[in-house]
């Protein structure tokens, strides 16, 4: 073949293919066009409610930058809407960072009583929609069941149809509680196996986690405040920056924003951390003394008639991890235990009280979900157990 003939050849396909991009261009510009015309004609054929109702009942950490802009990202954050009317859309967006695991979030979706939709939020899209529902009243609750990792979320608010209206809220439930903890309490990968090695927003469900199943058990509101990775001391990956301790205090992650405590107050506070301290191999026991303590002093201060209960996770009771002092290997709940021990000894001696301890059964029979985190089932058990212990030991909140 002479050259002549090539040089025919690649000018031809480039030509197709500088025409295969420009019907491409076409079609995505028109597409943008038909969606914004949809929107607009939404706009005009219903009615539009802003995100800052004061009828949007609102559960979790929200951040309220104006009456379109309500901004959260923890594990559990819900909001709940009643209306009439046979449709509603809402108006969310995602903003989840490029990253091969934690790159987009989920969504529980609850119409009335009926099953949960799942709702995958990825960062192109935008109107949700919720049509042909009886005449009448309804309620809609948004759950999200993937942690702050996954990325911030912007609800601007909904429409709805231009005779309907929005109805007050449902009364909220008088026993409050807060979940700190780290991927356990998130519910990281418990609707997976072991087989998957690898985290998908997927496969993670807070809403069938031990802290959204105990709470529903009890009856009461929750909020969770909950980072995969994350330590008391030191992170999984032995990093001490941005730890726990330091991210309580935001309203998420992603911004060094201040959650304003005087907002919600909770009854309870569960504690289960300190599993990724040891994760990488037993830490400096006096660093991670002295940090929890630290912390459960912080906590209190922030929260000061809670009661708190310390729980020991369900995967530290397995495995012998290396004391980076002796180079030996240790069991590593033993020491953890001991050092719990001496946490609640010195919050005690500060003249601090009201602090309890509880242990999870561990993990094992009940099956694994991803990287031998706790199963659904496993959630499911440590909940039920966590729910009879404080029916059991404060039965005052419950008169």
């Amino acid at each position: 073949m002479n050259k002549k003939i090539i040089r025919n050849i690649l000018l031809l396909l480039a030509a197709l293919l500088t025409f295969f991009l420009a019907f491409q261009l076409d079609k995505f510009l028109k597409n943008l066009k038909q969606t914004e015309k949809i929107i607009k004609k939404t706009e005009q054929e219903m009615k539009w409610i802003p995100a800052g109702h004061p009828y949007f009942q609102y559960t979790g950490r929200f951040n309220f930058l104006g009456d379109e802009k309500v901004f959260f990202a923890q594990s559990g954050c819900s909001v709940t809407i009643r209306f009439t009317g046979t449709k509603i859309h809402f108006f969310l967006k995602n903003y989840s960072a490029p990253d091969r695991f934690y790159h987009s979030n989920y969504f529980s979706v609850f119409i009335d009583s009926l099953q949960p939709i799942l709702l995958h939020a990825v960062n192109d899209s935008s109107v949700y929609k919720i049509e042909n529902l009886e005449e009448g009243e309804h309620q809609l609750i948004l759950y999200k069941r993937t942690e702050a990792a996954c990325g911030l979320m912007e609800l601007k608010g909904v429409f709805i149809e231009d005779n309907g209206e929005i109805l007050p809220p449902p009364p909220r439930p008088k026993l409050r509680i807060e979940f700190i903890g780290n991927s356990i309490t998130a519910g990281y990968g418990n609707e997976d196996t072991l087989n998957g090695r690898r985290f998908n927003p997927l496969t993670e469900n807070h809403y069938l986690a031990y802290p959204s199943i105990c709470a529903r058990l009890l009856k009461a509101e929750h909020h969770s405040i909950c980072y995969s990775g994350k330590g008391i001391y030191r992170n999984y990956d032995k990093s001490l920056t941005e730890t726990l301790p330091t991210l309580y205090t935001r309203i998420y992650p992603q911004k060094k924003n201040h959650w304003n405590f005087s907002l919600w107050q909770p009854h309870i506070i569960v504690v289960n951390a300190g599993t990724n301290d040891f994760g990488q191999g037993i830490p400096p026991v006096d660093s991670f003394v002295a940090a929890y303590t630290s912390f459960l002093i912080k906590i209190r201060k922030l929260n000061p008639e809670s009661i708190l209960i310390l729980v020991d996770g369900p995967l530290l009771k397995n495995g012998l991890k290396t004391d980076e002092e002796t180079g030996m290997p240790i069991n590593t709940y033993s020491i953890y235990m001991r050092c719990l021990n001496m946490v609640v000894n010195n919050f005690k001696r500060a003249g601090y009280s009201n602090i309890y301890q509880f242990s999870f059964t561990p993990v094992g029979k009940n099956g694994y979900g991803t990287n031998w985190h706790p199963s659904v089932k496993q959630h499911q058990i440590n909940a039920e157990e966590l729910s009879t212990y404080i029916r059991q030991s404060f039965p005052w909140l419950f008169k």
